[in-house]
């Protein structure tokens, strides 16, 4: 089961604690997953479906504790068997105009072919919670920590994804927004932000499950920008020493070190002898010892003493 899977399974058993907040999931529910058909006698159907079993009797629950009206739930396979669609039907016009203004919803002109929805039902901070959770559910993509940070709720329209960022905007930063073919798509890839959303939506244990990944994530991070800075400073190393032990045979071939200073000879000689030793081993290995900035020096006057000899 993928982490996204996990997270929603687990969303599916939070709320229902009040009636506010049943209706404020339930708003978000349909606003993503529900539509009018036609019944009988010229009657209004509302349909609920969704492929997610666990979401789709999550919206009968709520319905029923919320209404306790009789509903009818169905389930079909669609695209030739390979996915399966749960449905909630709640029939009649009597029925249909109860919920739909519940829920916030406003036929245009007393009709229900045309509604609209507004913030009736986000009356405190509990229902904007609901109202998040709801949309998650319905439109809602999170990738596992371990592999990168992305949170996303997808949208039909500019004016739902106005209201979702100024919601999430109350309980952390405000998330960003782009469009993505007829979508309009809510989303935030930073992990601290991430966590703050989990715990807007109340999913608690995936939020640890969260955390822990994101922490193995951050120190594995940080352990491999060691190593590499550590491997970046030992190859600049090796190289610089390869360098003046190059400069030194030149010396030595085209001189002779014995034509140095003495204290330039013994420096010359170590590093022919040592070519990997660090300027701290070097000047440990001198009589008396010296420091590492003295050896550097050393080295350096060696090195413009083969590069004259070079361009002479």
């Amino acid at each position: 089961m993928s982490f996204a899977s996990e997270v929603k399974k687990e969303l599916c058993d939070r709320g229902g604690n009040h009636t506010n907040l049943c209706l404020a999931e339930l708003a978000a529910l349909f606003l993503l997953g529900g539509r009018l058909e036609p019944g009988e006698s010229g009657q209004k159907n509302l349909l609920f479906s969704s492929d997610n079993v666990l979401i789709s009797k999550k919206c009968f629950t709520f319905l029923k504790k919320s209404f306790n009206m009789s509903l009818r739930v169905s389930e079909w396979e669609k695209s030739e068997g390979r996915r399966t669609e749960f449905s909630v039907l709640v029939e009649g016009n009597e029925s249909v105009r109860t919920v739909l203004r519940a829920l916030g919803f406003v036929p245009a002109d007393g009709e229900l072919s045309d509604w609209e929805w507004n913030t009736l039902t986000l009356k405190n901070q509990g229902c904007k919670r609901a109202w998040i959770r709801g949309l998650f559910l319905m439109g809602g993509r999170i990738n596992d920590p371990a592999k990168s940070y992305h949170f996303e709720i997808s949208l039909p329209n500019m004016q739902t994804a106005d209201i979702l960022m100024r919601c999430i905007g109350e309980f952390t930063r405000e998330p960003k927004l782009l469009k993505r073919k007829q979508q309009w798509v809510v989303y935030v890839k930073d992990g601290t932000q991430i966590a703050d959303l989990l715990t807007v939506m109340e999913a608690h244990v995936s939020l640890m499950r969260y955390e822990n990944e994101r922490i193995v994530r951050e120190v594995r991070g940080s352990v491999n920008r060691r190593v590499n800075c550590e491997v970046s400073n030992l190859n600049k190393t090796l190289a610089a020493a390869r360098k003046q032990a190059e400069d030194i045979a030149w010396i030595r071939d085209h001189m002779g070190l014995e034509r140095l200073p003495e204290n330039l000879q013994e420096v010359a000689r170590l590093r022919l002898e040592h070519t990997e030793a660090s300027l701290q081993e070097l000047g440990e290995l001198l009589h008396p010892p010296l420091g590492r900035s003295g050896v550097n020096h050393r080295l350096q006057k060696l090195c413009e003493i083969a590069e004259g000899l070079r361009s002479n």
